[in-house]
């Protein structure tokens, strides 16, 4: 990891004190102002090791060395990670939180991959450099140069599920449903017990509206993995879809019993209880939503609908307009908005 980022996270917490790394949500309302917008990949995947609580392990064990073993394994089994983004992360972590000076491996996947032979001319980009292209790819939202890395990657090497899964991710961005789908099954057919595997085809499926499908891949993520909150809120999801709101409200609050913190199992809930017409339970889970993730604008523009319903003109209007000042093309918002002002 570039040493600059980690004397960022030094003086971030020098300044703001541990909890500022912590604590997800206030890590990154602070990283922002620290990095002045730059380092998105590191960042990325700090929030990544963050989401998944590898500060709060690192900052409390008392056997360090395996528990950077085991933080750099859930990072790679469970969020999908390369191996040495993974350790990467977890040592910048340890020698932040902790001072821990054990070596790093610092390069990155993309700069092994591509960095030039002075003697012989350009070295022929590796697997993990055509990985590490197509992530940075994805990270800035190049996802068409995404999946032609990832294709490059693949005719190196056909037997990596994670070139898979990353160009199957690729297409999900790009509505490319089907491509991802059978990416998913590649990726699955390789390593059949890796939960993260069945949650993405399961939101694949969710997206592409089969519902039955999501719902069995998200059981046999929570199968391989009973914590996985992301699969209880996809699950959750497809069961609001399908009417079965008490389902959905139940998964959605196992997400959120397993990940307090976690913003989408509110906003998920949220719409349950809305689809029922519990709409003071509705803006409480929107309103934890928008605290969590103050840069979700759905949360808004619906807490913004549940305001209109309740009578709480003044407030709809606030939320909705904030909405759209996020995203102006939510045209459900902008009909809202001129209802309320006819």
């Amino acid at each position: 990891m570039d040493k600059t980022f980690i004397d960022v996270l030094q003086k971030l917490s020098a300044e703001q004190g541990k909890e500022a790394l912590l604590n997800e949500s206030k890590c990154k309302a602070l990283l922002a102002d620290y990095t002045k917008g730059e380092y998105k990949k590191e960042s990325r995947l700090l929030f990544q090791a963050l989401k998944a609580g590898v500060q709060k392990a690192i900052n409390t064990t008392q056997e360090l060395a395996s528990c950077k073993k085991q933080q750099a394994m859930l990072l790679h089994e469970d969020y999908g990670l390369d191996k040495n983004s993974a350790a990467d992360v977890v040592n910048a972590l340890a020698f932040v939180l902790r001072g821990d000076t054990a070596d790093k491996e610092t390069q990155a996947a993309f700069e092994r991959g591509t960095k030039p032979d002075k003697a012989s001319g350009p070295a022929p980009i590796s697997f993990d450099g055509r990985i590490g292209r197509g992530d940075s790819c994805f990270e800035k939202g190049q996802y068409d140069e995404a999946i032609n890395e990832f294709s490059e990657a693949l005719k190196l090497n056909p037997d990596k599920a994670r070139a898979y899964w990353s160009r199957a991710d690729a297409y999900v961005q790009k509505y490319r449903y089907d491509e991802a789908i059978s990416d998913y099954n590649e990726a699955i057919k390789l390593d059949t017990n890796f939960a993260l595997l069945y949650k993405n085809r399961g939101k694949a499926y969710l997206f592409k509206g089969q519902l039955d499908e999501a719902i069995s891949d998200c059981n046999d993520a929570i199968r391989i993995k009973p914590s996985y909150a992301d699969a209880y809120v996809i699950r959750g999801q497809a069961y609001r879809i399908k009417g079965q709101y008490d389902q959905a409200i139940t998964d959605c609050t196992e997400a959120i019993r397993l990940d307090p913190d976690f913003s989408d199992a509110y906003y998920a809930r949220g719409l349950a209880y809305h689809q029922t017409r519990q709409i003071d339970q509705a803006i409480t889970d929107y309103t934890e939503a928008i605290r969590l993730d103050p840069n979700n604008a759905l949360s808004y523009g619906y807490r913004g609908v549940a305001y209109n319903q309740l009578g709480q003109i003044n407030q709809a209007i606030t939320d909705l307009e904030k909405a759209l000042s996020m995203n102006p093309s939510i045209e459900w918002v902008k009909e809202e908005l001129r209802k309320i002002r006819s």
